[in-house]
């Protein structure tokens, strides 16, 4: 039996084409050249281009198919579907919510497994133990209850020794139930500082700021972002901390503090330079930074979007307090805590 095109799975009546990151059209529409092609050689199948953390607006992709359509015979096009997955989530849920039924949702699940290669070496500058207190930390904050180790393991991206060992450390904050399943049993200051303190001294932030007769505000510097919509960043310190609390006593924002998603480790961005070509690298000591750059290395991101946005991200609870505390405002990152710390508690009493 001839051996599949290249990239092609052929899961029964469905073929299927996984594609991660793209970034470029011609990659797009080569993708729908190889997808068409294979169909065209199976009278009754369906086709199905999954694209995984597309790099590509959603509108540039649509017009791309629409193009593609309009040339393909009508029997073609009517038999292709383009699938849109995040980079990390319930990849089965999200196929579910697109539509497919359940034996097509095993199927394109069992294509993108197939597809999986084996990723080059993590190379982080981070203990696993960091990676999974922020994940734990952030579950409580946000009331996600118990977890599994497993579950910590895709989350962080280590293997269950490191994470063992991880947990082992952090044993006097943490409460295992019955079932194995375990959770922080409250905010763990201890445990917190020390945690401030790898971030210090690690200096795990790049910090930019502008001539003054060339700086922008804050807030310029978060409409250019909106129109940019860069995959994989989300916004933190002061503005994400206010959309998740309105009233905490926060009156404007000093700078902006933006996450970056780094899941295989550190890479250059051109972040800063796209949106103010007049922001310039400080040292991490610098007192008043118009942009900070947090790295998050966790496989999940915890971040998280909605309308309030203009579809931008939102950083995940750790990340905005360790960006409050890098800010100097102590004490409104104490009232983010409490502020959490109730919604979860009202959320516990209403569940």
């Amino acid at each position: 039996m001839r051996k599949p095109e290249s990239g092609i799975s052929i899961q029964g009546d469905l073929v299927i084409l996984p594609l991660e990151r793209v970034r470029a059209v011609r990659t797009l529409r080569s993708g729908l050249l190889e997808l068409s092609y294979a169909l065209s050689k199976r009278k009754n199948g369906r086709g199905f281009l999954v694209l995984v953390d597309c790099q590509i607006s959603r509108e540039r992709v649509d017009g791309e198919v629409a193009q593609a359509r309009g040339v393909l015979r009508p029997d073609l096009h009517d038999r292709i579907e383009v699938l849109y997955l995040p980079a990390d989530g319930d990849i089965k849920e999200c196929l579910h919510n697109a539509g497919l039924s359940a034996q097509e949702t095993r199927r394109v699940d069992e294509a993108l497994q197939r597809r999986k290669t084996p990723r080059t070496q993590r190379r982080i500058p981070r203990a696993a133990q960091d990676l999974v207190f922020e994940y734990l930390l952030n579950a409580y904050l946000l009331g996600k209850g118990p977890m599994t180790t497993e579950s910590i393991m895709q989350a962080t991206g280590y293997s269950y020794p490191p994470v063992a060992k991880a947990l082992a450390a952090l044993a006097p904050a943490v409460r295992r139930h019955s079932d194995r399943r375990l959770e922080l049993n409250s905010f763990p200051y201890k445990e917190w500082r020390r945690y401030l303190g790898v971030y210090e001294r690690g200096k795990f932030a790049d910090k930019f700021s502008a001539p003054a007769d060339l700086a922008r505000s804050p807030d310029q510097l978060l409409g250019r972002l909106s129109k940019m919509h860069p995959a994989g960043v989300a916004v933190s310190g002061v503005h994400a901390a206010r959309h998740y609390f309105p009233d905490l006593d926060l009156v404007g924002a000093p700078r902006l503090d933006l996450c970056l998603h780094l899941p295989q480790g550190p890479v250059e961005s051109a972040l800063p330079m796209q949106l103010d070509p007049a922001l310039e690298s400080v040292g991490f000591d610098s007192a008043n930074p118009a942009l900070v750059i947090w790295p998050v290395y966790r496989q999940l991101s915890y971040f998280h979007t909605d309308e309030t946005n203009h579809g931008l991200a939102w950083a995940d609870p750790v990340s905005c307090l360790l960006a409050l505390h890098d800010a100097r405002l102590e004490a409104q990152a104490q009232e983010l805590v409490r502020s959490f710390e109730k919604a979860g508690q009202r959320g516990r009493l209403n569940a």
